[in-house]
């Protein structure tokens, strides 16, 4: 299947509409491009439903002794300064996301704990005590690579998959099995 717009064809053949009136462009380009017009993550990752993504999180981290998060989709990072993991790497799609995330959380390693603060959505103040720095290597550009692009691809099938079922929960929906079958 092809990286950029075959998840939007896709969805419409199942769906049975014209491709081209619905073309997505993919997850990354999007991610991407709401990232670099000062767009946020949404309202997912903001107040109330922050607060009990935190609440939920911080809770299965503390009760199963967890060591290290892996986020795939760490988004402008404003859900992780709610964040209490002993370990955590953020991956995103969107190099704007991640450089966001950087600028959030850059700090001075020789000079711990530090204090980092950033507006957030609700015209407040968001706080965030830095305890330590973990910087792992980078790894061969390749694999790198080749790990974003998989990366991309799964997130698309996510986002197809759930957009799919998010119609049928709303519409009667029908699957044309013959686009299928022809994949």
């Amino acid at each position: 299947m092809p990286q950029q717009r075959g998840v939007g064809r896709f969805i419409s053949k199942l769906l049975g509409g014209d491709a081209k009136s619905r073309e997505f462009p993919g997850s990354a380009a999007y991610w991407e491009s709401r990232y670099k017009k000062g767009g946020t993550s949404g309202a997912g990752s903001y107040a109330q439903f922050a607060e009990f993504k935190a609440e939920v999180l911080n809770e299965f981290v503390q009760a199963n002794a967890v060591r290290s998060v892996i986020e795939f989709g760490c988004g402008d990072g404003n859900q992780l300064t709610l964040a209490h993991y002993p370990r955590y790497v953020g991956v995103d799609v969107s190099p704007a996301a991640v450089e966001k995330c950087r600028a959030l959380f850059q700090a001075d390693a020789t000079k711990l704990p530090r204090y980092i603060g950033s507006s957030n959505e609700r015209g407040g103040f968001s706080l965030v005590k830095l305890i330590a720095v973990n910087t792992p290597p980078l790894g061969d550009p390749k694999r790198l690579e080749t790990a974003s692009a998989r990366l991309g691809e799964q997130v698309g099938r996510e986002l197809a998959g759930a957009y799919t079922a998010s119609l049928k929960g709303r519409a009667d929906v029908k699957i044309n099995q013959k686009a299928l079958e022809k994949r």
